[in-house]
C-alpha cells in the first residue's frame, strides 16, 4: 500500500478519508506513515478494532478522527449504557460485546422498534410503512444523541435515509474514541 500512499503524501493532501475493514485500514495507516504523510486522517468506525489497536501501537492512532453511526465505547453516553445493560441481561452468549457489529445490530433493531411505537390495528406491510414514515423525530438508539425520522426529508435526494447526522470522535493514544460529538451534514447536500 505504501506506493499508493506515497502519491497521496506527495500530492499535498490535507485530509485522507479511509474506508474499509480493519485489515485494509491497517495497511493504509502503515503506508501513510511510511510515506511521511502528516495531514489529517479520518476513518469509518469499522477501521478501528482490537486488531487495529494491536497492529498500531505507540500512539499511531492518536488524533485520527472517526465517524460512526453508533457510540461504541462511549461509557458516559446514556445510549451506550443502555446497550451495556441489554447485553448484560440478554447477551450472555455474546463473546465480543465491544464489537461494532453487535452494537450496530442492537441499534438497527432498536431503531425499528422505536419507529413502530404506537402502531395499531392490523399489522401489514402498508401499516408498518405508514407508521415508520409518520414517526416523530426520535433519538437513535445507541446513536449518542443522533436524531432520526424516516419521513423522507432527512436527505431529499435519498428518501429512504432517516438521518443526516453522524457521530465524530478523535482517537486517543490507545486508539479509543475520546468522546463523540453529533455532526450534521444537511448543509452538504447538493454540494
Amino acid at each position: 500500500m505504501t506506493p499508493q500512499m506515497q502519491r497521496i503524501a506527495d500530492s499535498g493532501a490535507d485530509v485522507v478519508q479511509v474506508l474499509g475493514n480493519d485489515t485494509f485500514c491497517i495497511a493504509v495507516y502503515r503506508g501513510l506513515t511510511a510515506a511521511g504523510y502528516d495531514g489529517e486522517i479520518t476513518s469509518v468506525s469499522q477501521c478501528i478494532t482490537d486488531a487495529t489497536r494491536q497492529a498500531l501501537r505507540g500512539g499511531d492512532l492518536e488524533g485520527i478522527s472517526v465517524i460512526s453511526s453508533i457510540a461504541l465505547g462511549a461509557t458516559e453516553d446514556p445510549s451506550y449504557r443502555q446497550y451495556e445493560a441489554v447485553m448484560a441481561a440478554y447477551g450472555g452468549d455474546v463473546e465480543d460485546v465491544e464489537n461494532i457489529y453487535g452494537m450496530g445490530a442492537y441499534a438497527v433493531t432498536s431503531a425499528l422498534a422505536t419507529s413502530l411505537e404506537g402502531i395499531s390495528g392490523d399489522i401489514t406491510p402498508e401499516s408498518v410503512t405508514q407508521t415508520i414514515k409518520a414517526m416523530p423525530e426520535r433519538e437513535m438508539p445507541g446513536g449518542g444523541g443522533v436524531a432520526f425520522r424516516c419521513g423522507g426529508s432527512a436527505v431529499a435526494s435519498l428518501p429512504a435515509v432517516c438521518t443526516n447526522q453522524w457521530l465524530r470522535a478523535t482517537l486517543d493514544a490507545d486508539g479509543q474514541p475520546a468522546g463523540y460529538t453529533v455532526e450534521d451534514s444537511s448543509d452538504l447536500e447538493g454540494a
